[in-house]
């Protein structure tokens, strides 16, 4: 009997997964997960990164019981339901939908990182919306790399703990300003064969 072409790319998918997947222990609650989606919307969206361009969606990691969950803000181009959402490890770097992804460990300390992870999951449980306006002054709604922004601000209780990018009329946080700072140290890096 014939396999078909959905069954052999589903188990090349998941032969990627499982050659990518972070060694056990490596990963720890708070830690910063990014990725490069394959698709359009992502490629224009890492070009807002004025230092280092590899990245286009940003979330946080929370390893609760057995399982390794990331909390990120998803658009409506991507998603059914926009907003806050927690999502297993494996679906968020899933290689059917990601070019690469990465994971950074901040300088937060314990309690600082209880913190972090404490109001990520109070904002996925209080259904934020995503920003669709892209505007960081407000907290009502909030895109992706805002989320994890705000979120380490609060938690290091550092209003100048990332730096953002201001461009004439505009200000924002890219993925870059997370990653590439003296706050964060890379931890594991993946890139899936095209």
């Amino acid at each position: 009997m014939e396999r078909s072409d959905a069954s052999l790319a589903a188990e090349v998918v998941q032969r990627e997964w499982r050659q990518a997947i972070p060694p056990r222990g490596l990963l720890r609650s708070g830690d910063l997960i990014f990725r490069h989606s394959r698709g359009t919307i992502s490629n224009v969206l890492v070009q807002f990164s004025r230092s280092d361009a590899r990245y286009s969606h940003s979330g946080i990691v929370s390893i609760e019981g057995d399982r390794t969950f990331v909390y990120h803000a998803l658009g409506g181009e991507a998603s059914r339901l926009p907003g806050i959402r927690r999502e297993t490890l494996e679906s968020f770097c899933n290689p059917s939908a990601v070019h690469a992804f990465g994971v950074y460990r901040t300088d937060l300390d314990r309690q600082q990182v209880f913190k972090e992870l404490s109001l990520a999951k109070a904002a996925w449980q209080q259904k934020i919306p995503f920003d669709m306006q892209y505007d960081i002054s407000s907290d009502s709604a909030l895109y992706c790399t805002e989320f994890v922004y705000k979120v380490l601000t609060q938690a290091s209780g550092n209003k100048n703990y990332i730096t953002l990018t201001e461009l004439p009329g505009l200000t924002y946080v890219a993925c870059d300003n997370l990653y590439r700072n003296s706050h964060a140290t890379p931890i594991y890096s993946r890139t899936y064969p095209d």
